[in-house]
């Protein structure tokens, strides 16, 4: 595939006049890779003659979108700072002056193939010169990444051809020739000419040196390239597109070819899986538009099934005239030997980026700061990004696909490179849950607090997820079973439900295939834990099904735990239960209390205390209630557990304010809040601000009740929590009316609560909280 040209349609590339005969020799020209947008005297001339007018540049590729923030600052990059625009308008600038103090005199519009660089750069030519920012255009395709490239002294060659030399009076140096060309423009600076010259698909910093105009000139350069080259220049840094644009993409790639077609437009879903599984990259997008133009039939939800494996992907994202592969082929093939290797070891990844660490457990052998330097040569090249806030590295979706079809790599050391990867992932969430469970085994120095747990776990969650599910065979068998477990205590506290649901079913699988009858029973309770909110009923059969299991191997603690997350679901899942009920649960927890004493698991006796403390209290014995609740308290403490400390104080503020003690109530609902706080348990803080409201409204302080309530709401929409939204507001609602709040808010609120209720068919909620209006 000649030239990267993915940005760039044939039909548009015709408009370009090509260089051909005269001095110029070599394939690349020959083969028409180079082209220029401009006329050009070839019969002689020189600088005391009128110059030759340059031709406009060529039409960018239909269907420019997303790309407005990106437009702007490449115009303002080329807009000396007298004439900075003033405008509402992101993509116009507006001259004002002829002063030409520079921002910059040459721009680097950088990004992987197939991203739109020659599109925004034809874009913003057009712009220039319908703005008066530049008064003439200067199009060349250096073909960097083909194997004929064009060289500095040709391109010059080109340039002062058609700057109106004759061709008999360029110099055969490439020097003499850099020196003529500045000579030309400034003949045109002192003409009161400012030129734009367009340096597309630049290799080599080589190419381009000689090209960039003076500083303190008018004329100005713009590189386009998939590598940060070493030159003089700010860089635009291009990314794939948003997903609205994307769409927006794909539709006006198929109205170029068929206006009338509603394929796309019909079928929202189905072209929204197109354009993300072609990753949001234009030229992807553009190729996608193609089958539609060339399948009348084809439909957008039948190509996204296409497109769903991605060993097949790049395969469907050829179109004869355009490919994916051969744009990401011209880049691979220009990397050293060491780095292609780094660079299909990255793919081995299953998440969506990686730390600086993990690339290095990936590389083995290689010293860390080797591997950075490898990762920052990749990230030049354009075949991985750096996110500079959180110094991690993200291949593109096809960038993986071309990556794992190469033959750099045998199948043995992909797969004992993942293994490596595997253990890693394993390894940093053991010792990461430490912080969050300190009876659970792992090394605590590795990460010194709670905090610094919560935030590797946070940036490496989705790698974490993604290395469960890759553990699914039956030869890692070992990390299916044991990363779920380091994990679950995290997608607890995050609220992660389905995700928590997803590992501890692949725990489970993984414990079944290797007959490891321990982690089945294990994994059993925890997907109990998991299925608690999402299906009651089954996580009871799990329930019982681990106690079953734990029993049959004589594990007293677990099959207690097990019994005691049984008997407990039903006030979790928030169901009312009668006086019967709760005298056999109390019971029940007294006896399993006896048994984790004797086994000297101090929180399991707390929880045992808290649980009674509940039923009490639902059974209006609060003397009693509070006592059980406060002797759960000091067992948390005493036993450095912080999070069931925390649980506690709610419950106390609960049965303290339903005793009428309302003034001690909320002093436990400010504890609780301040431990969920430092915990950045979000989830329970949210909880807890719901019941400080409700003690404040017991001590009479309805304006703080509003503010604690307005706080529950913004931090479950936060985390997108809507249902527990709708109670949160629903407690505004009720602090409002008792503080006089404006009828207008009161009626918004409960309009609200109401739509959250009703989307989950509670309808007598609905009812309850709309009879809080005004």
């Amino acid at each position: 595939m000649a030239g990267e040209h993915d940005e760039l349609g044939a039909a548009s590339r015709g408009v370009s006049n090509r260089i051909e005969g005269s001095t110029l020799h070599g394939p690349a020209l020959q083969a028409g890779t180079m082209y220029v947008s401009f006329g050009g005297d070839s019969s002689g001339g020189d600088a005391a003659s009128a110059p030759p007018p340059l031709a406009p540049p060529p039409a960018p590729a239909p269907g420019f979108v997303g790309r407005d923030r990106e437009l702007r600052d490449l115009l303002d990059a080329l807009t000396p700072r007298a004439e900075q625009p003033d405008t509402d308008d992101p993509t116009t600038t507006t001259s004002t002056t002829t002063d030409t103090a520079t921002a910059t005199a040459a721009v680097l519009v950088l990004g992987m193939g197939g991203v739109g660089k020659t599109t925004l750069a034809l874009t913003a030519a057009r712009k220039a010169l319908a703005s008066g920012l530049a008064d003439g255009v200067l199009f060349l395709d250096l073909a960097g990444y083909d194997d004929t490239a064009v060289s500095a002294a040709e391109v010059l060659d080109a340039l002062l051809r058609d700057l109106g030399v004759s061709p008999d009076r360029i110099p055969a140096d490439e020097q003499a020739r850099a020196a003529l060309y500045r000579a030309r423009l400034a003949d045109r600076a002192r003409r009161g000419e400012r030129l734009l010259v367009i340096a597309d698909n630049a290799a080599d910093a080589r190419q381009v040196r000689p090209l960039h105009p003076p500083a303190d000139g008018p004329h100005r350069l713009l590189v386009t390239s998939r590598d940060h080259l070493p030159i003089d220049a700010r860089v635009v840094d291009l990314d794939v597109l948003p997903d609205g644009p994307a769409v927006a993409l794909l539709e006006a790639a198929l109205a170029v070819e068929l206006p009338q077609d509603r394929r796309i437009t019909d079928d929202p879903a189905g072209t929204g899986r197109v354009a993300a599984l072609c990753g949001y990259l234009p030229l992807a997008l553009r190729i996608a538009a193609a089958q539609f133009v060339a399948d009348r039939s084809l439909q957008p939800a039948q190509l996204a099934d296409e497109l769903t494996d991605l060993r097949e992907r790049l395969d469907v994202l050829e179109d004869g005239q355009r490919a994916v592969r051969s744009v990401l082929d011209s880049s691979y093939r220009r990397l050293a030997p060491a780095h292609r290797e780094l660079f299909l070891l990255l793919s081995v990844n299953p998440g969506p980026d990686l730390s600086a660490e993990a690339a290095t457990v990936l590389a083995e052998r290689t010293a860390p700061p080797r591997v950075r330097r490898g990762l920052a040569t990749l990230a030049r090249a354009s075949l991985v990004r750096a996110d500079p806030e959180t110094g991690r590295w993200r291949m593109h979706d096809l960038v993986r696909a071309y990556a794992a079809e190469q033959s750099g790599l045998t199948a043995e050391q992909r797969e004992a490179a993942l293994d490596r990867l595997l253990d890693h992932y394993t390894a940093g969430a053991q010792d990461a849950n430490v912080q969050l469970s300190p009876e659970a085994p792992g090394d605590p120095t590795r990460f010194r607090d709670r905090r610094r747990a919560l935030s590797w776990l946070d940036a490496e969650h989705a790698n974490l997820i993604a290395a469960v599910q890759s553990a699914r065979s039956a030869r890692r068998s070992r990390v299916g079973v044991e990363l779920p477990a380091h994990l679950k205590r995290y997608l607890t506290l995050r609220n992660r439900t389905e995700e928590l649901t997803t590992v501890m079913g692949v725990a489970l699988d993984a414990a079944l295939s290797c007959g490891d009858r321990i982690g089945e029973a294990r994994a059993w309770n925890d997907l109990g834990n998991a299925l608690s909110k999402l299906d009651p009923a089954g996580a009871a059969d799990a329930y019982r099904t681990s106690i079953a299991r734990y029993q049959e191997l004589g594990i007293r603690h677990g099959a207690a735990v097990a019994r005691h997350n049984l008997t407990t679901l039903p006030s979790r899942v928030g169901r009312l239960e009668d006086a019967e009920r709760f005298e056999e649960t109390a019971a029940t927890h007294r006896s399993l209390r006896t048994t984790f004493l004797a086994l000297g698991d101090r929180p399991g006796v707390a929880s045992c205390d808290l649980t009674v403390g509940l039923c009490l209290y639902r059974l209006g014995r609060h003397e009693e209630a509070l006592e059980s609740t406060r002797l759960a308290l000091t067992g948390f403490q005493e036993s450095g557990d912080r999070a069931g400390e925390a649980d506690t104080w709610g419950n106390l503020g609960i049965v303290l304010n339903g005793s009428g003690r309302a003034t001690e109530a909320v002093a436990a609902f400010r504890t609780a809040v301040d431990m969920y706080r430092d915990l950045d348990d979000r989830h329970s803080t949210a909880t807890a601000h719901i019941n400080l409201a409700a003690g404040l409204l017991a001590v009479g302080e309805p304006a703080d009740a509003v503010e604690a309530g307005r706080r529950a709401v913004d931090l479950f929409r936060a985390l997108n929590m809507t249902h527990e939204e709708g109670a949160a507001l629903e407690q505004l609602a009720r602090c409002l009316r008792s503080a006089g709040g404006p009828d207008a808010e009161r009626r918004s609120v409960c309009e609200a609560a109401a739509a959250v209720y009703r989307r989950f068919g509670d309808e007598a909620a609905a009812e309850r909280v709309l009879g809080l209006l005004p």
